[in-house]
């Protein structure tokens, strides 16, 4: 046996006494072969309990037992480990969570939790109701960190924050902002925004606040939101904050059954296509969240055809369909003509004057 082992051929990497923790194990990561590569938690889980004495799973179930609608939206570890870099004032990346004081985390363990809790309250009252839908995550553990500050603040201060971060949030949604360089650029904003909600600074102004919005015209090209498109994602969800009735049992739209609706053209594809449309039917503008069985129901329908067979289906006629609609932020004229440039124009205006409020902190409703 000892014969047998000898001749394997094990790899090895002298590091200097002087090297740091954390670069150990960065160098670990990248010499490792495995066929299933380790992820950061893996990694760290080992050293902080032998350093802390306390199990990163065990806290990790403990966050999921007090809130679990933060699974929805993303890997809880990796929500944890960058949001526990940002309340240590680092950037939420790797070399910063290897680098992480854990006795720190630790001790301010039931503030993040605290966070979290608070944080996907905000999520849900703002329609923002899973990651499949969130426009960009890195959103989510800044909010997290900031929501971490706002235990004991008076009623007003409250409003203030609510309102700084509904700025915050949609304008991650619809700006640029954390396109590239998102680590350095969320840290820098956290950074202000701390000083605005923990320590009542007024004159704190985050780089984010002075990015531009998009036109009109990036509305109306934004592609389909199914797909992983931040601005066409940021509509869709303009798209629930009425509660986005569905167009047949007219159930609203809600953490519980938001992954079962479907993305429904508006217009149908195939009727545009005889139509010899020359604008894509693919477009955040031209969809909306319903039920499969509404879907199925409406397939291929023009959109006057099918306004007519939902006011016909229930004894509510047509104001409970323009109702319905309207929920969706769908603007009823151009469907009656089935005219489909003048639509996407029409919601296109709808989902600015949205954006423009949001963006500056007020709540919206179609």
């Amino acid at each position: 046996m000892a014969r047998k082992v000898s001749s394997f051929n094990i790899p090895f990497l002298s590091l200097p006494k002087s090297t740091s923790p954390a670069q150990v194990l960065e160098v670990f990561t990248r010499i490792n072969t495995g066929s299933t590569p380790l992820s950061i938690f893996d990694i760290i889980t080992a050293d902080i309990e032998q350093a802390v004495g306390e199990s990163l799973h065990d806290l990790l179930e403990s966050l999921n037992g007090r809130v679990p609608g933060l699974a929805r939206y993303g890997d809880v570890q990796d929500i944890v480990l960058r949001t526990a870099a940002l309340m240590q004032d680092k950037t939420p990346d790797r070399p910063s969570i290897l680098s992480l004081d854990w006795d720190e985390v630790v001790a301010k363990w039931p503030e993040l939790v605290g966070g979290a809790e608070r944080a996907v309250e905000f999520l849900e009252a703002e329609k923002v109701l899973d990651g499949s839908r969130l426009p960009i995550f890195t959103v989510v553990p800044a909010l997290i960190t900031l929501w971490s500050y706002s235990s004991g603040l008076s009623p007003d201060r409250l409003g203030e924050a609510r309102t700084l971060l509904r700025k915050f949030m949609w304008r991650g949604f619809f700006t640029e902002r954390y396109e590239s360089s998102a680590h350095t650029a969320v840290i820098q904003d956290v950074r202000e925004l701390t000083k605005s909600i923990r320590d009542g600074d007024s004159n704190s102004t985050p780089p984010i606040f002075g990015y531009d919005l998009p036109s009109q015209e990036d509305l109306c090209e934004a592609g389909w939101p199914k797909k992983k498109d931040r601005l066409a994602r940021a509509i869709l969800l303009v798209s629930l904050q009425g509660g986005a009735t569905d167009l047949a049992d007219g159930g609203p739209i809600n953490v519980l059954n938001v992954s079962q609706r479907e993305y429904h053209h508006i217009f149908p594809d195939g009727y545009l296509k005889n139509c010899q449309s020359e604008i894509s039917a693919n477009l955040a503008l031209n969809c909306a969240l319903i039920t499969w069985k509404t879907n199925r129901t409406i397939r291929d329908k023009e959109p006057l055809v099918y306004m007519r067979d939902r006011a016909e289906a229930n004894s509510l006629g047509d104001d409970e369909t323009v109702f319905r609609l309207k929920t969706h932020a769908i603007p009823e004229g151009p469907l009656r003509k089935n005219d489909y440039p003048e639509f996407i124009l029409d919601r296109s205006r709808e989902v600015t004057s949205a954006m423009e409020a949001l963006t500056s902190g007020r709540p919206w409703s179609p």
